[in-house]
């Protein structure tokens, strides 16, 4: 679907969530989208008060509210009275507010999970049927399924009323890209590593006080932070002497970042995340754990033994620890290659129905 080219396009983004990798993603679709294009937030506000992650956004933004019927209605309403010609919801409940929402026909309706609801493994098998039977039933309300990464493009295909209708929007950074990291000039005691995220299950605390035991398995002193906060299981990583930095504003997630030696993530379950594109942007080598979201990944990226391994091998010397995070960096320019403002900006345009000669 599009619009003819002397129509203004509105797009109304409904995001669900005040903190985490949604709404950086939902800000960076609106940061890196066609100029032509007038956007409008509905989102949860804190005390009468939109997040701080939407200062400086160029959006018109609008509380959400709570309770679900409420949100509902809530967009519904707006949408009508924005005149919005695009409704993009980000993340399953969000999806699952805008597509029951009574928003008729004038709006196109374009959905990006963020990750979809069933793909959660800290929930039962019965609980991921019914997430999946509910994304099957919303299906036919959906004109867009607009995925984050090529893991969550082929969960869409996989349903029948998606067919045709899915397409691939990348994530990018939410910071800027860094200089080039200084070489090592001695080996650390102590290797900082670092994850960026919400303490939840999700991010996997536990996965990640593992992974930083099977590296002093192999010798390896670590240094450890979880940038980021949570109530769920954040005594643990104190417990463990990992140092919780709490939210930090854009640019000191950025200094923390490059302050790291290796970025090591750690999630259970994703959509792409936001965290390991700005890890990326910050000129750090990168390990992960091997999920689908990754799509298949060279052994030497992930935080199994070979990836362990090759880092143990890495911090023989300087020069040996230089060469590894050169591979390594180049290894994740190539994964990272379409995940661009550039990519992202012409899916966009192409998800909304936004003119070619309005990009």
């Amino acid at each position: 679907m599009s619009h003819p080219s002397g129509t203004t396009q509105r797009v109304l983004h409904v995001v669900d969530r005040t903190e985490g990798g949604v709404p950086v993603a939902a800000a960076t679709y609106i940061r890196n989208s066609p100029s032509s294009v007038e956007h409008h937030v509905l989102a949860p506000f804190t005390n009468g008060h939109p997040p701080e992650v939407w200062v400086d956004v160029p959006a018109t933004l609008h509380d959400l509210g709570s309770g679900v019927t409420s949100r509902i209605m809530k967009v519904a309403r707006t949408a009508h009275r924005v005149q919005a010609t695009v409704v993009h919801a980000h993340s399953s409940f969000a999806g699952a507010y805008a597509r029951v929402a009574p928003i008729g026909r004038h709006a196109r309706l374009v959905y990006t999970p963020h990750c979809f609801s069933f793909t959660r493994t800290d929930g039962g098998a019965t609980s991921r049927l019914l997430y999946r039977g509910i994304e099957s039933l919303l299906a036919s309300r959906t004109d867009l399924l607009a995925a984050c990464s090529p893991g969550e493009m082929a969960i869409a295909q996989g349903f029948r009323l998606l067919r045709g209708r899915a397409s691939l929007i990348p994530n990018v950074a939410s910071i800027d890209s860094a200089d080039p990291l200084q070489d090592m000039t001695s080996i650390k005691q102590q290797v900082r590593v670092g994850m960026l995220g919400r303490v939840s299950p999700q991010k996997d605390p536990r996965k990640f006080l593992g992974i930083l035991d099977a590296m002093r398995s192999r010798g390896i002193g670590v240094d450890a932070y979880w940038i980021g906060d949570g109530d769920e299981q954040r005594a643990d990583l104190g417990a463990a002497n990992v140092q919780v930095t709490g939210w930090l504003a854009a640019d000191d997630v950025l200094l923390t970042l490059r302050s790291l030696d290796v970025y090591i993530h750690s999630a259970a379950w994703e959509g792409f995340p936001i965290a390991v594109l700005d890890a990326h942007a910050a000129g750090l080598p990168i390990l992960v754990r091997p999920i689908p979201a990754f799509g298949k990944l060279p052994e030497e990226l992930t935080t199994n033994n070979v990836g362990l391994d090759a880092l143990s091998d890495a911090l023989s010397s300087p020069t040996a620890f230089s060469t590894w995070r050169r591979a390594n960096r180049e290894a994740w320019n190539d994964l990272l290659e379409r995940n661009s403002p550039a990519h992202q900006r012409a899916a966009l345009a192409e998800a909304w129905g936004v003119p070619c000669e309005l990009v």
